[in-house]
């Protein structure tokens, strides 16, 4: 993925990021804590607040670690989610 629909996804997955870590800390658990219950490394979890899935590349987490986040986070996916998703089709 490159150009604006880089940047528009980059911010997209940073918003998530951000709720991950404010539910976490609003639950009172670490990043080691959610990420073994929910079948993760800390350091893959971390990774995704951050909105990174590797150093200088941009997360694309899975729907099956997404949903187990949820329930370890006592929410939903689409609480997980910022509202508005980029559009991200291929010659838009």
């Amino acid at each position: 993925m490159t150009g604006p629909r880089t940047d528009e996804w980059a911010a997209y997955v940073r918003q998530l990021g951000l709720t991950l870590n404010r539910l976490r800390t609003e639950s009172g658990l670490s990043q080691e804590k959610v990420a073994h219950a929910a079948g993760l490394t800390r350091g893959y979890y971390h990774q995704l607040e951050k909105g990174e899935s590797r150093v200088g590349r941009i997360a694309n987490p899975t729907l099956l670690n997404l949903t187990a986040l949820a329930q370890v986070l006592g929410t939903t996916v689409e609480a997980l989610l910022p509202p508005e998703p980029p559009d991200v089709r291929v010659g838009r």
